[in-house]
């Protein structure tokens, strides 16, 4: 096992997740320290990360992914971690996989994307094109990334526009961070997605394949 000795954070979106939330933080606090994003969860999310005195921030109302891990990674960089890594509180990650993402980060990458084999939505796969033929990345949509807060502090915020945890990617890819990627699995999630049912997650990742080749284009005009 890798760590970090206090210098990694390992944010967590945390939506209505009271069967897999307290697991998870258990699991990754071996590699690093979480900081757990509670979105207004209307189950016992909430409960179980206060009562077990988890390093948090509960949102007063649902303000969404992006929103959520814009709120994590300024507490990380308010803690000065000079690491920060992104990992559902779903349980469809591996924590071996943090091992990996850490090797490199600690090798001097800005930013470790993990890719999935396989992809749960037909937006995924247009995403992923769209991603592949403009910045070279297959999987921009996972939750599983380690990133340099070097890169954070470049931009200035993780996301402005809603874009499913991919503006500060694209925004590193652009402007020529060194970036790895590396091949992961992941579980099968049981209950629904943080992005609603399939009708509504596939159209909210197809307005992010629009926002993103808007902004593509803007940084290529600027």
């Amino acid at each position: 096992m890798i760590k970090f000795n206090g210098k990694l954070s390992i944010i967590i979106p945390v939506y209505n997740e009271q069967k897999t939330i307290l697991n998870v933080v258990n699991q990754v606090r071996k590699y690093g320290t979480p900081i757990v994003i509670d979105d207004a969860s209307t189950d016992n999310s909430k409960k179980i990360i206060k009562q077990n005195k988890i390093l948090h921030f509960c949102n007063k109302n649902k303000l969404g992914y992006d929103k959520s891990l814009n709120i994590g990674f300024a507490k990380a960089k308010s803690l000065k971690f000079k690491y920060v890594i992104t990992f559902d509180g779903d349980g469809q990650h591996y924590t071996k996989d943090l091992n990996r993402i850490i090797f490199y980060l600690r090798r001097n990458y800005d930013i470790v994307v993990g890719q999935r084999l396989k992809f749960q939505r037909f937006s995924e796969l247009i995403f992923s094109k769209f991603s592949i033929f403009f910045y070279n990345i297959k999987d921009p949509l996972t939750g599983l990334k380690g990133y340099n807060i070097r890169v954070y502090n470049a931009l200035g915020y993780f996301d402005q526009n809603q874009s499913t945890g991919t503006e500060l990617l694209f925004y590193a890819v652009q402007k020529k961070f060194k970036i790895k990627k590396i091949n992961i699995s992941i579980k099968k999630r049981n209950d629904l997605p943080r992005f609603g049912n399939v009708l509504k997650s596939n159209l909210y990742i197809i307005r992010s394949v629009i926002l993103s080749l808007i902004k593509y284009y803007k940084l290529k005009i600027l």
